[in-house]
């Protein structure tokens, strides 16, 4: 069973559509396990704080939105899968998959 932290902002109508799109997800290769966590903590916690919550909860990845190079480097120095959704900076140093790359009906991605 995979553990999947959810930093990403659902207020909004493109955030409601990727959770339901991350659970129908699920669904299908699961079984997974979420802990939702609200975007104000990536600044109360800092990713720091979240890493290491990650880590004591044993999580196997982590979708949010992060906004620069470092939030990327710590999790990904801590050995936990991640995925960065609405990423509007785009990260130099770090593989960006544009949207639309995963067909649907498709679960493998096909990059070059």
């Amino acid at each position: 069973m995979h553990k999947i932290i959810l930093l990403i902002d659902i207020s909004e109508e493109y955030g409601q559509n990727l959770m339901k799109g991350i659970v129908k997800y699920s669904k299908e290769q699961g079984p997974w396990i979420f802990c939702r966590m609200p975007l104000f903590y990536r600044e109360t916690l800092g990713m720091e704080g979240i890493v290491n919550f990650a880590k004591e909860w044993e999580a196997d990845g982590i979708i949010a939105q992060l906004y620069n190079d470092l939030d990327v480097k710590k999790v990904l120095d801590a050995g936990i899968h991640l995925i960065v959704e609405d990423s509007r900076n785009g990260f130099l140093k770090f593989r960006i998959l544009p949207a639309g790359i995963l067909k649907p009906g498709k679960s493998e991605l096909n990059i070059s």
